[in-house]
């Protein structure tokens, strides 16, 4: 007979298996690397395992095979949030800010190696730029995982070095986006915090993202060539003819 922890009906790893479709071995890791609890043990070769378990596993699958997400990630935000609840409103903005920035959808991670190989940028620049705060990368042990926006960054600061633009010059984007950053955030959920978790919320969070989007395209490419005709004006009335 199984035993009962509370009003919880407990299960054998193998009984486990069958409802999620995950391996014991599998099952084993998470248990060893912290993505689940450790079971109720009854004797040195005998465990049990509650509904929770196949809640968790389950999500670990989708969290894997449809957002893409490396096991360093999922421990994290399955670690940080407690409630069901909160796990939804974690998984909104994975939905919202975790977009990709590739033609192709699909959210990819890269290797420190395989990123300098398939971009090109100097393994010193790259180190700078983490520095700054500039290439943002997230850590899985003790290795570095890139993502598609990585990975942008990486080829546009490469090509910034060959134009003349160094790491140094483009220090003070990370510190400006992260100001407008937490203004928008804040705005965002101001205006969504009423509705209840599900299409409609990430919908509309997804909609003020687009248009957040568009605005800062616009308006910076706006204000900079402003600021760039009261540059030539003051070049000219210095006397520069260069311009």
């Amino acid at each position: 007979m199984e035993p009962e922890n509370g009003s919880k009906r407990l299960m054998r790893i193998n009984e486990l298996e069958e409802k999620t479709g995950i391996s014991r071995a599998t099952i084993q890791y998470y248990i060893r690397e912290g993505l689940l609890p450790r079971p109720l043990k009854t004797s040195k070769n005998m465990a049990y395992y509650d509904e929770s378990y196949v809640e968790r596993l389950k999500l670990i699958k989708y969290l894997q095979e449809k957002k893409y997400l490396p096991l360093a990630i999922i421990k994290n935000m399955l670690n940080e949030v407690n409630t069901k609840e909160a796990l939804d409103l974690s998984l909104v903005i994975q939905d919202s800010f975790f977009k990709p920035a590739s033609v192709s959808g699909e959210i990819r991670f890269y290797a420190r190696d395989e990123l300098i190989r398939l971009t090109g940028i100097k393994g010193e620049m790259l180190d700078k730029a983490e520095a700054i705060g500039f290439i943002r990368p997230k850590r899985e042990r003790e290795n570095k995982l890139y993502d598609n926006d990585d990975f942008e960054l990486a080829v546009c600061l490469k090509e910034s070095g060959e134009l003349g633009i160094g790491v140094e010059d483009v220090r003070y984007y990370p510190d400006l986006f992260k100001k407008m950053a937490e203004k928008e955030v804040s705005l965002y959920w101001k205006v969504i915090d009423d509705l209840p978790i599900g299409f409609e919320k990430v919908n509309r969070y997804n909609r003020m993202m687009d248009l957040g989007d568009k605005v800062r395209f616009f308006l910076h490419r706006k204000i900079l060539r402003e600021k760039g005709e009261e540059y030539v004006k003051k070049r000219i009335k210095k006397g520069h003819r260069d311009t």
